[in-house]
């Protein structure tokens, strides 16, 4: 007889080349409905609200919604990985993360910033859960004026003088999404953060550069619990500085560069995933029929998209 078998796992990495990370609006009441995030909870094991639940319903008998064109890869668009094994890959080449931007603004529970001036540091905000980046996990995260965050530095910095990461000279822990010397006292800006527990968000929207108060940049930083981060770019003007985007590690000698320059040659609707490049799977495989669980059984992991 032919036997069924139901699986029970909870994710807690998935290697970097097959997981494909929520990308799309959480979903407190009056919030769009993104079918990543309800898969990312379903896979998770947390629990649906019922507008969530009909939605996956709808999925289960319609098929998975369709998404936008993918733009064919303009250069090799992922590098990696670094000692510890993190890499990344953007949204131009195959395989990478899709561009689709979460609006906060109108989320329950969000941050408005307040005080962000030139040159300032606010937090830390708890993150509402444990996140683990190379050696260690925070629970908390810094956001700075100037297009950075960080889970432990304080200061302000700014002027980065086209150091490569990873560099003693810039900030630990460091999370560079568009590092250069931003200037809020040139016509204001929104600076916002939101969490509710399976993901975190920090956005920097139309803000000006000091010397340009004309051009400006909107971008944000997507943390979930299993460790990937997602910068995505939403309004990108060219600079008469330059500007540093990548990462780095507590010791400050591990990460990676992704790019520097003035922003001319990036497009907007632009995202970038950042992932450790190893993962480990925990649980329990179960008959259908006696519940019983099967020592030694073999789970095959898709590509995320089945």
């Amino acid at each position: 007889m032919k036997s069924y078998l139901s699986l029970t796992f909870y994710l807690v990495l998935v290697a970097f080349l097959v997981f494909q990370p929520p990308q799309a609006g959480s979903t407190p009441e009056g919030s769009a409905i993104s079918y990543d995030l309800i898969k990312h909870k379903v896979m998770s094991g947390i629990s649906l609200q019922p507008a969530e639940q009909e939605f996956w319903r709808k999925v289960q008998s319609e098929g998975k919604p369709a998404k936008p064109a993918q733009r064919g890869p303009r250069r090799d668009d992922r590098g990696g990985p670094d000692d510890f094994g993190y890499r990344w890959v953007d949204s131009d080449e195959n395989g990478g993360p899709e561009y689709e931007w979460i609006d906060i603004s109108d989320f329950d529970d969000v941050v408005n910033i307040n005080g962000v001036g030139d040159d300032t540091n606010h937090g830390p905000y708890e993150l509402g859960f444990d996140f683990p980046y190379y050696d260690n996990e925070f629970d908390r995260i810094r956001y700075c004026s100037n297009g950075w965050a960080s889970f432990t530095n304080s200061t302000s910095i700014y002027n980065f003088q086209n150091f490569d990461l990873p560099s003693r000279n810039l900030p630990e822990n460091l999370l560079a999404v568009c590092l250069t010397d931003w200037n809020p006292n040139n016509g204001g800006g929104t600076y916002m953060f939101w969490t509710d527990e399976d993901m975190a968000v920090l956005t920097w929207e139309n803000i000006p550069h000091i010397d340009q108060g004309n051009a400006r940049w909107t971008f944000q930083i997507i943390l979930t619990p299993n460790g990937m981060i997602k910068y995505q770019y939403a309004q990108i003007n060219q600079l008469q500085r330059n500007t540093l985007i990548g990462f780095q590690n507590d010791d400050q000698d591990d990460g990676l560069t992704i790019y520097q320059g003035n922003g001319g040659n990036l497009d907007e609707e632009y995202a970038i995933r950042i992932s450790a490049a190893m993962g480990w799977l925990t649980g329990t495989v179960t008959d259908l029929e006696t519940d019983e669980p099967i020592e030694g059984a073999a789970i095959t992991l898709s590509d995320g998209n089945q």
